[in-house]
């Protein structure tokens, strides 16, 4: 839950509680209208924020020098993965971030529930430091199934534009 007033939300607590288990700075990430609230959790945390000013351009710098993702936004994941980013998926009654999770064979491919945050904190931030223990090996994978996605899809592409534009093999 997003934070109210005087009450701190989960959100704001697994920060803290994940800047006190790896004592890594957090960027809260927002580039949709109803993500804005992180700003706040930014603030109550001392956390930086990657708002709506930035582009969504910048996120592949921002992700590729991270040390990990958690995140339900699916689309994340995927920059994430395209730049080698680790992550932990997040997701709300959702099939598409196991999908995802699925594609790129990731070890963890049943995701967190992001609506349960309180009872799944502290798994989170387990994972988190599992991915900052080997980063250079997630990394590795995640890089090498982007290059094969990238591939197959130049690959498909090619295929594609022969049957529209009429060539025979």
């Amino acid at each position: 839950s997003m934070p109210r007033g005087e009450y701190d939300g989960e959100i704001t607590k697994l920060v803290r509680r994940l800047k006190q288990k790896t004592g890594l700075q957090s960027v809260l990430v927002a580039k949709d209208p109803w993500c804005l609230p992180l700003k706040d959790v930014a603030e109550r945390t001392g956390s930086v924020f990657f708002g709506p000013e930035y582009r969504y351009q910048d996120l592949w710098h921002l992700f590729r020098e991270s040390n990990h993702l958690i995140t339900g936004h699916y689309h994340y994941a995927i920059f994430a993965a395209m730049v080698g980013c680790p992550f932990v998926p997040l997701s709300v009654n959702n099939h598409k971030m196991r999908g995802l999770c699925e594609m790129l064979e990731w070890h963890l491919t049943n995701p967190f529930d992001s609506t349960g945050l309180a009872s799944c904190s502290e798994d989170i931030c387990m994972e988190a430091t599992k991915l900052m223990k080997n980063r250079v090996g997630y990394r590795q994978q995640l890089s090498l199934k982007a290059r094969e996605f990238k591939e197959g899809t130049r690959a498909l592409g090619q295929a594609i534009n022969k049957i529209l534009t009429g060539e025979q093999r």
